[in-house]
């Protein structure tokens, strides 16, 4: 599971009931643009994935080890990175998604409330492969409206609405 933003309080959760997991938290700073910016390059994630294993298989005491089962999750701006590895060749290997009050979105105009929805593509599509069964993805949202950008109600409710459903 790599998570992004704030992962401190996601390990002392996930050491409670995870067996087998290695967490890897990348924390970036303030605002989605680090995350972004730090993923855009298509050759960024895959050399994170070798990197994994090659610390996974030196931990473990082993001459290889391979990420069989991939997990992303973020929490508030580190959905800036997943949403560009979504968009790469590599983003095909992730199994699962956990997004913590974490999808924003811009508007698309001056004042008004249209999203920008191409912002939004890449998770529209991982939540129909979720949705199919192919892939587990799991949103939360908050209630909190931020200045300027649409807050993770509305584009929670927003891909939810893509695939005709109901959020819960």
């Amino acid at each position: 599971l790599i998570h992004f933003h704030g992962h401190e309080p996601v390990r002392k959760e996930l050491v409670k009931t995870a067996r087998g997991i290695f967490l890897v938290g990348i924390d970036l700073g303030i605002g989605s643009g680090a995350y972004s910016s730090a993923f855009a390059s298509p050759t960024v994630f895959p050399t994170l994935l070798a990197s994994i294993e090659r610390a996974v298989a030196e931990h473990a005491g082993r001459k290889k080890a391979r990420i069989r089962n991939l997990g992303l999750s973020s929490w508030s701006a580190g959905y800036g990175a997943i949403e560009q590895i979504l968009r790469q060749p590599a983003g095909s290997k992730v199994d699962a998604l956990i997004l913590l009050d974490s999808v924003h979105a811009g508007y698309a105009d001056d004042g008004g409330k249209a999203l920008k929805k191409p912002q939004l593509e890449p998770f529209v599509a991982f939540a129909r492969k979720a949705a199919a069964g192919q892939k587990l993805m799991f949103m939360s949202h908050s209630s909190i409206v931020p200045p300027g950008y649409a807050s993770t109600t509305e584009t929670a409710n927003y891909i939810v609405s893509q695939l005709r459903g109901k959020p819960r």
